[in-house]
């Protein structure tokens, strides 16, 4: 399985990885049925957002997306150019990793020393904390093939 491109927040005018996807509550809306088409096998939701956190309020600010010609007019509101949006579609947690890398534990999420957690309530962040990973420890003998 391929290592999937992950979302891109701005916080404070810093660009971090977004581990949460706030546009699927959106496209759900949009017609349950869409189905984009992926990039590749980098990324099969079949977009890349950039969002942005401005006076705790959450922000679709750029986004790339591949579809189907028929389901263009669907798709319509996201195809503006130059439109940032108020994600007031999204209620849920923002995961944001940073600090140190630690190896690759999913093919998603990589684990990092820190996490900032932003609760958000219909596009407005409500709370907001930084939580602390443990380094995942390597065991070789765990990891020795059968044969």
């Amino acid at each position: 399985m391929t290592v999937q491109i992950e979302e891109k927040i701005i916080i404070n005018g810093e660009k971090y990885v977004l581990l949460s996807q706030p546009l699927e509550p959106f496209l759900k809306l949009l017609d349950k049925d869409l189905k984009l088409i992926p990039f590749g096998s980098h990324c099969w939701r079949g977009y890349v957002g950039t969002w942005e956190i401005m006076n705790n309020v959450l922000y679709l600010v750029h986004l790339k997306l591949q579809y189907d010609k028929k389901d263009e007019d669907k798709l319509t509101p996201l195809l503006l150019d130059e439109v940032i949006y108020q994600a007031t579609w999204y209620t849920g947690e923002l995961r944001v990793p940073f600090g140190k890398q630690y190896e690759r534990t999913s093919y998603y999420h990589p684990l990092h020393e820190k996490e900032m957690i932003f609760t958000v309530v219909k596009g407005l962040v409500t709370n907001h904390k930084i939580i602390e990973n443990d380094e995942p420890v390597y065991d070789e003998e765990d990891d020795k093939l059968p044969f």
